[in-house]
């Protein structure tokens, strides 16, 4: 396929986007370089340190302990030349 060709395809396919399309596809290229409001900074902070707190105290408890174990317990796998944990629980 030629320049031309291809040209006139992104051509034709622009304009089958419907303006809204167009407004919503613009938004979200731009989203990361909106700053977040203040609130979600904060609750953000707050989520990540309670799930923090909660990873860290949890190790301690039995399922914690289970939990770490797992792996341990897992054989390897070579898939496509990919290592990949085959868990017990799925085998």
């Amino acid at each position: 396929m030629d320049a031309h060709n291809s040209d006139a395809l992104v051509g034709e396919a622009r304009a089958g986007i419907s303006p809204a399309m167009r407004q919503f596809a613009a938004y979200i290229a731009n989203a990361s370089r909106m700053p977040l409001p203040d609130a979600v900074t904060e609750a953000t902070k707050h989520h990540l340190i309670d799930t923090l707190a909660a990873m860290i105290s949890g190790s301690r408890l039995l399922p914690g302990e289970k939990a770490s174990e797992m792996p341990d317990s897992c054989q390897r796998l070579r898939i496509l030349d990919w290592p990949i944990l085959d868990w017990p629980i799925d085998v």
